[in-house]
């Protein structure tokens, strides 16, 4: 589980560092809470893949 929050942590960091892409995906724009949300609901299938 930590390694996860490690994980969302630097994708976070990552994201914040890049500029900004002139196609963004809707999801971007919302707020830190939901956009950590969103990632994790992205990111759920390989946490699982990965155990």
């Amino acid at each position: 589980m930590l390694n996860t929050e490690n994980y969302l942590r630097s994708l976070r960091a990552l994201f914040d560092a890049q500029p900004q892409p002139r196609i963004q995906p809707r999801w971007l724009w919302l707020s830190p809470e939901q956009r950590e949300q969103r990632l994790r609901e992205l990111l759920q299938p390989q946490a699982n893949r990965h155990r």
